[in-house]
């Protein structure tokens, strides 16, 4: 530090220093005293601290430490306001001449700056020199034990160099990529209770630079998570640990045996863990619930003191090697079951090109060998394809860049990159198992086990270069803009073309009749008011009355409140129901939150309907919602099923209709921009982990619309029959039994020659299974002519299964 101080100073530059990770653990100077003839230039300009990072810091403010000399009281204050005004007059103002004041706008946190000083106070008290030497001493025991492990790859110089007590590592697996940093840091807190740091650092180009990430690759990787929230997970980044001189030796050793425990075995858990797409946070498939999550809604304060749960579970050291144990058994028990997890990948294709970590369904994939040291390993890993690789230092802290290339003294499987073992079993080898011409030797695991042939990741160098849209609609925006009516053309015929999808969907399903009352729900979101305003212009064209209701949940970060004056400038009638959900959730203790305050919400809108006097109540999802409830009813319940266009309820007084069901999100999202309605922003308390399971199917027909641009038509199409009501399959094979015409040679001749893809040539098909247009009993009106061909196929091979066991018998 006081050898660049004085080479800055040399040169008439500043030194200005970051002392926010250091600051806890070592000796701070800002005038320190040397020999030679330097001395009177080794002095500090600038010291920044974090002192939220010291021993108790909890909730103290940062601290800036300066010369004043490179304060000017001719300018104003960096950030003017409350108490750094000396005097006001009606024409001018003088600021204070305290620097300390006058650069402190604002109320100070004045117990903050007590605590600031007890930090310090304890710092100074246990010494700088018995912090750096238990410092000393865990750091190096650990480097020492880490290198031992092949698996473990720490960033950065190692040896011969000042350091604090943080050691920042990856963790290979044999998938030829890393395990996920908030996946390692996850597992080290569900079976050890370890609390580590899993991201990237502050210092963004110095992270980059130990992890082998060069300019071109990182702005690959900004651009692409700049374009799609959901690739967030693909940042590159590492585990940090901490071993600070508070801890016991036993607890220090704790802390190393968990995490070799994670470098040699932690892949065995990646199956039964999951990941947030946007958040990247990482959890394990059983622990969605958050049951553990303290809320500030839990305070009470009905008895006049403030009460909540203070339970809070506690480990003493004797449990240290009880938790290893532990793990060590479950290790065992996932090593003898080679389940795949069902996890698959809904990243974009240049996000996968990025991605550097292994899924939960690749943790038996095995691409790469993992003998010989951290190095060798290192280097499969980038003959594989892995993005990068960080930067492996010698003992004497020469850096060395690997780069993709063959060990010589290694005889590698081109076809699976892994280093290549002996035919000593004389296994016959078919030519027809091996990729291209056959004539490629291949390793035994390919050999015994062609199925998981895989091929090797494309290295960084043939990565396709990622398109930038957002500079060329940027400027067909602006150039729209320059244009005085080029808004208001915009707003026309996005209004006609929502109104022309709603109307027909209200036609097609019958949803609004001369006469009826329809209340519609606004939660205060863009696809309400949207629908709101598409609904009044409906009612110059249809004779119908129209109000509106708003369920209040009574949150502390949602107000919906505004919508009062914004629904009487209208005209709607308008009523607000006002009650506390969150608290009532936690009496009942569902199981999601969500999905309870959903049906919460549901049953208190019917109840206003029926209260109220209207027989309609409309709802505005839109097409979007409907593609993604009709996979989320795939992917968990196994059926076919989505969101009704026009359902009666049991009791038959009360309907519930969307309107918007043809309509896209994004053009109600245009629709509330261009029409500037009043959006209230909604931020659940009880929504932790949010985006939850609806933004992964968003994410997911995102990408496929990306490869796909007509999906949504098709998926449209596809779900129209399910949109009616619910379709019993047993009814509607009795309903094919009962046609004598059904099981005739002519029918089956007519099904297999048929062209699927045209619609006209199946119509007759639609008639045979189901008369069209004709109500039926179990709730659902004319089936689509592919839907109907899909039952057909079903029938027909049940049929045939039938028919085959006949025989036998």
């Amino acid at each position: 530090v006081n050898a660049i101080t004085i080479l800055l100073h040399q040169h008439e530059a500043l030194a200005f220093w970051d002392y926010a990770a250091a600051a806890p653990y070592v000796k701070i100077d800002m005038n320190p005293y040397t020999e030679g003839e330097h001395r009177d230039i080794v002095y500090k300009d600038a010291i920044f601290i974090s002192t939220h990072k010291f021993i108790g810091g909890v909730g103290t403010p940062g601290l800036l430490v300066a010369k004043k000399v490179l304060f000017d009281k001719n300018l104003s204050p960096t950030i003017p306001g409350g108490g750094t005004i000396f005097f006001v007059t009606d024409r001018d103002h003088r600021y204070l001449s305290s620097l300390e004041e006058r650069e402190e706008g604002g109320t100070p946190d004045i117990i903050g700056a007590i605590r600031s000083g007890l930090v310090f106070q304890l710092k100074n008290s246990v010494g700088d020199q018995v912090i750096s030497e238990m410092e000393e001493y865990f750091t190096k025991t650990a480097i020492q034990r880490f290198s031992q492990n092949p698996n473990i790859h720490m960033l950065g110089p190692l040896d011969n160099v000042d350091r604090v007590s943080i050691i920042s590592i990856l963790i290979s697996h044999h998938s030829g990529l890393f395990l996920h940093y908030n996946f390692v840091s996850a597992l080290l807190n569900d079976l050890f209770g370890i609390q580590s740091r899993g991201g990237c650092a502050c210092a963004g180009p110095y992270g980059q630079t130990i992890l082998g990430i060069n300019h071109e690759l990182a702005k690959k990787y900004e651009e692409e998570m700049n374009e799609r929230d959901e690739s967030e997970v693909i940042r590159p980044g590492f585990v940090r640990l901490s071993f600070n001189y508070f801890i016991s030796h036993k607890e220090f050793e704790y802390v190393l045996d968990a995490i070799d425990f994670v470098a040699d075995k932690g892949w065995l858990f990646l199956k039964d863990y999951t990941f947030d797409d946007l958040t990247t946070e990482w959890f394990h498939v059983k622990n969605k619930k958050n049951e553990n999550r303290r809320w500030i809604g839990s305070v009470k304060y009905n008895t006049g003191v403030a009460v909540w749960n203070r339970d809070r579970p506690t480990a003493s050291e004797e449990m240290f090697d009880t938790y290893l144990e532990e793990a060590i058994e479950l290790a065992e028990k996932l090593e003898d079951s080679s389940t795949i997890a069902s996890r698959e990948s809904i990243l974009s294709e240049n996000a996968e090109e990025l991605r550097w970590f292994a899924y939960p369904n690749e943790s038996w994939w095995k691409n790469i060998s993992v003998e010989g040291t951290s190095e060798d390993i290192l280097q499969r890993m980038l003959n594989f394809g892995c993005p990068f690789v960080p930067k492996h230092y010698s003992p004497d802290n020469n850096e060395k860049i690997i780069v993709p290339t063959f060990n010589n003294n290694e005889e590698v499987c081109l076809p699976c990159m892994q280093v290549r073992e002996p035919n000593t079993q004389n296994i016959p080898v078919n030519p027809l198992e091996l990729p291209d011409d056959g004539e490629e030797e291949i390793c035994i695991p390919c050999i015994t086990n062609p199925e998981s042939f895989k091929e090797p990741r494309k290295n960084t160098a043939t990565y396709k270069k990622i398109k930038n849209k957002s500079s060329t609609s940027a400027k067909m925006r602006n150039k729209r803009s320059k244009t005085k009516d080029g808004l208001s053309f915009e707003r026309k015929k996005l209004s006609r073309t929502l109104f022309k999808l709603s109307r027909d969907a209200i036609q097609e399903f019958g949803m609004i009749k001369e006469g009826d009352r329809v209340l519609l729900g606004i939660s205060g979101g863009k696809d309400s008011l949207t629908m709101l305003h598409i609904l009044i212009q409906l009612k110059r064209t249809l004779n119908f009355e129209l109000g509106a209701v708003t369920v209040d949940p009574q949150t502390v970060s949602f107000d919906p409140s505004p919508l009062i004056p914004y629904l009487e400038s209208l005209g709607i009638p308008y009523f607000y129901e006002s009650q506390n959900l969150i608290e009532r959730a936690e009496e009942y203790n569902p199981s999601s939150i969500c999905a309870w305050c959903s049906r919460m919400k549901r049953g208190i809108l019917c109840q206003t309907a029926r209260r109220e006097g209207y027989n309609k109540l409309a709802l505005a999802q839109h097409l979007d919602d409907l593609a993604e409830s009709f996979l989320m009813y795939l992917f968990h319940n196994g059926k076919l099923d989505t969101m009704r266009a026009n359902s009666l309820l049991s009791e038959g007084d009360l309907s519930i209709i969307r309107p918007f069901i043809y309509v896209r999100e994004e053009h109600t999202k245009r629709y509330a921009k261009l029409n500037n309605l009043p959006i209230i922003s909604e931020n659940c308390p009880a929504c932790f982990s949010a985006p939850k399971e609806r933004k992964r199917m968003k994410a997911l027909l995102a990408a496929q619309e990306n490869i796909f641009p007509n999906l949504f038509n098709r998926i449209r199409a596809a779900i129209k029959p399910l949109m009616h009501g619910k379709m019993d399959t047993k009814i509607v094979f009795d309903r094919l039994m009962e046609n004598e015409d059904f099981l005739s040679e002519e029918f089956f001749n007519q099904m297999n020659n048929l062209d699927y893809d045209n619609e006209e040539n199946t119509e007759h098909v639609q008639g045979t299974i189901v008369s069209s247009g004709q109500e039926s009993e179990n709730g659902f009106l004319s089936i689509n002519s592919k839907l109907a061909v899909i039952l057909g196929s079903f029938v027909m091979a049940s049929v045939g299964v039938l028919v085959a066991k006949n025989l036998a018998e």
